[in-house]
């Protein structure tokens, strides 16, 4: 029997509306794979930490790291300007004292896990406007030290801070600046690492146990 009038025009009606479906389901799906490539894009660079090689103000080689951290810069200053707060970031560092204070300047007794013993009294300058902190070794078991901190907001992601990290240091003056560099290079890199971990809640790989003289003369038994 012939098909009744009309059904045609509406069974294409029903193809053609769940073609228009589809597309849409299709464009609201690129449109949020898209954005889920910019957050991995924007996640991947928090890890890239650049290094950049130069003298300090008073002349002392050493490096700058650049990094991201994923917290605003406002909460990244009430942490890495306190020097009290260096333990709780940085392996390295096992104290913090505060000596004297004054109007934008502190100083601080830093004692530090290696060398053994060593350590850094520490003259502090607070630029609180800008995020920014400049210090210098004034006694300590180097031959000079100076560095720095600067924060500013990510330019391209909300909420994200731009580090800029300086560590210049001159360990001895027996030592060759050859000898030198390259051992500050991967301290620095370490400490920025520590600090991106710190605030990322990530925890720090486990160290590597050291055998000490005795300890393997007992395993060699």
């Amino acid at each position: 029997s012939p098909a009744p009038p009309g059904r045609p025009a509406r069974r294409w009606l029903i193809i053609g509306g769940l073609v228009l479906g589809y597309g849409s389901l299709f464009l609201v799906t690129s449109i949020v794979d898209k954005g889920k490539k910019t957050v991995r894009a924007s996640r991947a660079e928090l890890g890239t930490i650049e290094l950049k090689y130069g003298k300090g103000p008073g002349g002392v080689p050493g490096w700058v790291a650049h990094f991201n951290l994923d917290v605003s810069v406002a909460k990244a200053w009430k942490v890495l300007r306190e020097c009290e707060s260096l333990p709780k970031v940085l392996e390295g560092v096992s104290a913090c004292k505060l000596l004297e204070a004054g109007p934008g300047w502190k100083i601080h007794r830093m004692d530090l896990t290696h060398p053994e013993k060593a350590y850094m009294k520490t003259r502090t300058v607070y630029d609180e406007a800008n995020h920014r902190t400049r210090w210098r070794m004034v006694e300590g078991s180097f031959q000079a030290a100076e560095g720095g901190i600067e924060l500013k907001p990510h330019p391209k992601v909300p909420g994200w801070t731009r580090v800029a990290y300086a560590y210049h240091l001159n360990i001895s003056p027996l030592l060759p600046e050859s000898f030198e560099v390259p051992r500050v290079r991967r301290s620095v890199r370490r400490m920025a690492r520590e600090i991106q971990r710190y605030f990322s809640g990530e925890p720090a790989p486990r160290r590597k146990q050291r055998f000490q003289p005795a300890e393997m003369g007992r395993q060699s038994q």
